[in-house]
C-alpha cells in the first residue's frame, strides 16, 4: 500500500523518500528534527525542511510547531493526512 501511495505522489525523489520514512517510522504521526530526519535518510537539513514543505503543500502531511513551556522551539510534529 505504501508504494501505490508514493508512486501516486507528485515530487521529486527526496520528497518521496521522506514521505517513506515517516509513514514506516510513525502510524499517524512522527516527531523529530530535520538534522535527525537528515542524518537518517543522508540529506543535508536545509533539503529536508524543502521537501517537508512540499509535502505540507501537496497535503501529504500536516506540520505541527512545538514549543516549550518558556517558548523555545522544539521538534516539529508531522501528520500523514
Amino acid at each position: 500500500m505504501k508504494y501505490k501511495i508514493l508512486a501516486n505522489l507528485k515530487g521529486n525523489s527526496s520528497m518521496k523518500l521522506l514521505y517513506g520514512y515517516i509513514l514506516d517510522n510513525g502510524i499517524d504521526e512522527i516527531t523529530v528534527s530535520y538534522r535527525k530526519l537528515g542524518k537518517e535518510i543522508g540529506m543535508k537539513k536545509g533539503t529536508v525542511g524543502c521537501n517537508m514543505r512540499k509535502l505540507r503543500d501537496a497535503g501529504a502531511i500536516k506540520i505541527q510547531s512545538r514549543y516549550s513551556d518558556d517558548g523555545a522551539r522544539l521538534s516539529n510534529k508531522y501528520i500523514v493526512n
